[in-house]
């Protein structure tokens, strides 16, 4: 790894979830004992398009921290409702059918 905390032989990169009191998910990556990230002056593509996307797709958030202990990505957003189609695929697969 060239960037970010899996790039130092120490580093660790903690991903977790919960579903917050409004409902939504929260995705969190959080990096820890790496260098410490640069702060981009401007907002490149990726983060951008990150952004756009999640707020387009999702109509959710995205926040990048970069922090001194390493980066914290957090993604929070409505969960998706299941369409009838795939519970019905759900419901056959452990059932046996």
């Amino acid at each position: 790894m060239k960037f970010g905390a899996l790039s130092a032989d120490d580093g660790t990169v903690e991903v977790s979830w919960r579903r917050d009191h409004d409902e939504r998910v929260c995705l969190c990556w959080r990096e820890r004992a790496g260098p410490a990230p640069e702060v981009p002056v401007v907002d490149g593509f990726g983060i951008s398009f990150v952004r756009d996307y999640v707020a387009y797709q999702l109509d959710g958030e995205a926040t990048f921290d970069f922090l001194a202990e390493g980066l914290r990505f957090q993604l929070r957003f409505h969960q998706i409702p299941r369409s009838e189609s795939q519970e019905t695929q759900a419901e056959e697969r452990t059932s046996g059918v």
